[in-house]
């Protein structure tokens, strides 16, 4: 039997969120999965969970994790990142997953309990086709670019290093098919789908939200008004490699014209990155491992991400919380308007980024009018909102339970 927490759930649940994913994590999926389960518990709403893991329990929300074997997929992640690059572990991730939500299913029906809908956050065959034989409405979510995304990247640009699953391929394309409605976090990510499903009214956009930092505003806006051109701090956040567009930032920082400034490279650095870093004598490159983001990003001046393919990076949003102004690419899905909150860059383009970076570096007042403006934008992005349009979408009459 699965592993349960305890929950005060004692009505007949009508939703089940299946996350392959551990609940409120910090990170993406398991983060904005715990948000809006605290938001369906606020509203008095009573169902079941089937995760990776937990770190919090949902009053009227019983939740069954994997236990230990939810760490798996961690360890599959972990052979292609460190042994085996070409290691398919999203396929095998998603069938092992796949087979204890299954299971789950079978076990809840059997204990005479019934599923009204169910919001799931993972691509998994078998898990669709039970649903789908019983006529239960299933609302996918899609929190990144499809392969199909990737695919194009690979046939304009060398990038061996983004591979492309035709297994897993095949599992989004079931999913998008089988899926009552999609979910996904930015317009360019509805456009990807579109491509393969047909312009679908079954696709909403819902963009992430982000917890606003209380007091540190007001200092984090003080200190942008300092108009000094040397000592900036650059920031990236995120998993430190080539897919986030890291090597082409590092490649950059190679300009003398930075030597006085410090690059922050917060995250997991991957082993090929490591070994570009190390290659660089200069000792501003700053690589502090994961950090407390908001804390850490109050004392820098700029927020890059120069991302090959995301699908609404989360990191964005809260660098933009702390009133940074942003240099990003088309691909990470962001919410910003380029040359107002920051700057929209090509993928791959060094000669853009570095030309963003020397701007935003000589132009201190330039730096504080994106910075106050990417705040004003984001803080009408928040959870609370967040899980109140996504909540909406359970609630439409097509997807009412009976």
């Amino acid at each position: 039997m699965p592993a349960r927490t305890k929950s005060g759930c004692d009505e007949l649940p009508v939703l089940c969120v299946i996350v392959n994913s551990i609940i409120d994590r910090p990170g993406n999926i398991g983060l904005r999965t715990g948000r809006i389960l605290a938001y369906l518990s606020q509203q008095g709403k009573t169902g079941f969970c089937i995760c990776r893991g937990t770190h919090t329990n949902f009053f009227g929300f019983g939740i069954y994790s994997m236990g230990w074997a939810g760490h798996i997929s961690r360890l599959l992640n972990g052979l292609r990142i460190y042994l085996f690059k070409r290691f398919d572990n999203r396929f095998y991730d998603i069938h092992l997953f796949d087979l204890f939500s299954l299971g789950t299913l079978i076990w809840l029906s059997l204990r005479g309990h019934k599923i009204g809908k169910v919001f799931l956050w993972e691509y998994t065959p078998l898990t669709l086709r039970y649903l789908k034989k019983r006529n239960i409405p299933v609302i996918l979510d899609v929190p990144i670019l499809p392969l199909t995304y990737v695919q194009k990247l690979k046939a304009k640009h060398d990038l061996p290093y983004m591979q492309v699953s035709e297994r897993v391929l095949g599992l989004e394309q079931n999913a998008y098919q089988m899926s009552d409605k999609i979910i996904v976090p930015s317009t360019l990510v509805r456009e990807e789908i579109s491509e393969t499903v047909g312009k679908d009214k079954r696709i909403h956009c819902v963009p992430f939200g982000v917890t606003l930092p209380s007091n540190e505003q007001g200092k984090r806006l003080q200190r942008l008004h300092h108009n000094r051109t040397e000592g900036i701090k650059f920031c990236m956040v995120g998993a430190i490699n080539p897919r986030k567009g890291a090597d082409i930032l590092i490649d950059v920082w190679r300009d003398d014209r930075f030597s006085q400034d410090e690059l922050h490279l917060c995250g997991r650095v991957f082993p090929q990155l490591q070994n570009q870093i190390n290659q660089i004598s200069k000792m501003n490159i700053i690589c502090p491992g994961f950090v407390d983001v908001f804390n850490y990003l109050k004392e820098c001046d700029v927020f890059i991400l120069p991302s090959w393919s995301e699908g609404s990076a989360k990191a964005v949003y809260e660098a933009m919380a702390i009133g940074l102004p942003v240099i990003v690419t088309a691909a990470t899905g962001s919410i910003i308007e380029d040359n107002v909150h920051g700057f929209i860059i090509e993928a791959g383009n060094h000669q853009q980024l570095e030309a963003k970076m020397m701007y935003l570096k000589e132009n201190p007042e330039v730096r504080r009018l994106m910075g106050e403006a990417a705040f004003e934008l984001v803080r009408h992005y928040t959870w609370n909102e967040y899980s109140q349009r996504v909540f909406g979408i359970f609630t439409q009459s097509s997807l009412e339970s009976s």
